[in-house]
C-alpha cells in the first residue's frame, strides 16, 4: 500500500484528505488554502476568483478600472466588453483616429488600455506585464508583503 502522507482537513469542505493530495476525495476541490490578494484573509484555494476571496473580488469588480477607458486623444469612452479577445491589437478610435493599444490584464484577465495601465516586471522576465491600476496596485502590495 502507497504512502497516503499525513492526513489534514480539507479547506473547502472539511473532510480528511492527505496532504499529498491535489484533489479531495469528498468534494474534488483544491483542498489547500491561499491568502487573499486584498484583504490577506485565508481562504480556500477552491474558492480563489484572480487570487481573491469572492468577497473581496465583487467588491474589486464593482470598485475599479475594469470597465471602461477613454481615448488618450479626445477622451470618448469605451467599453473593455466590445473589446473582449483582441489584445495585443490596435483599433483605432472611431471619432479621432487615435490608436488604441490594448493588452490583456495579468491578474483579471480583462482588457486593459495601455495609457491606463501599470507596467510591471517579474524577476528574471524580461516581458512587461500590463495591469489595470487597481490590479498593478494589488500585486504592488501583495509583493511588499512578501519582501519581494
Amino acid at each position: 500500500m502507497g504512502n497516503i502522507g499525513v492526513l489534514r482537513t480539507c479547506a473547502k469542505c472539511g473532510g480528511s484528505v492527505s496532504s499529498e493530495a491535489f484533489i479531495c476525495p469528498h468534494c474534488n476541490c483544491n483542498p489547500t488554502t491561499c491568502q487573499c490578494l486584498s484583504c490577506e484573509k485565508i481562504f480556500a484555494r477552491a474558492d480563489s476568483i484572480n487570487g481573491m476571496d469572492p468577497t473581496c473580488w465583487n467588491i474589486f469588480k464593482e470598485n475599479s478600472d475594469l470597465s471602461e477607458f477613454s481615448c488618450p486623444v479626445c477622451n470618448k469612452i469605451y467599453n473593455y466588453y466590445n473589446f473582449l479577445n483582441k489584445e495585443h491589437e490596435h483599433p483605432t478610435c472611431s471619432n479621432c483616429g487615435q490608436s488604441l493599444s490594448l493588452y490583456k490584464c495579468v491578474l483579471c484577465q480583462k482588457i486593459v488600455a495601455y495609457h491606463e495601465c501599470i507596467t510591471l516586471f517579474e524577476h528574471g522576465n524580461d516581458d512587461s506585464l500590463y495591469y489595470h491600476k487597481s490590479c498593478g496596485q494589488l500585486v504592488m502590495k501583495r509583493r511588499r508583503n512578501q519582501g519581494r
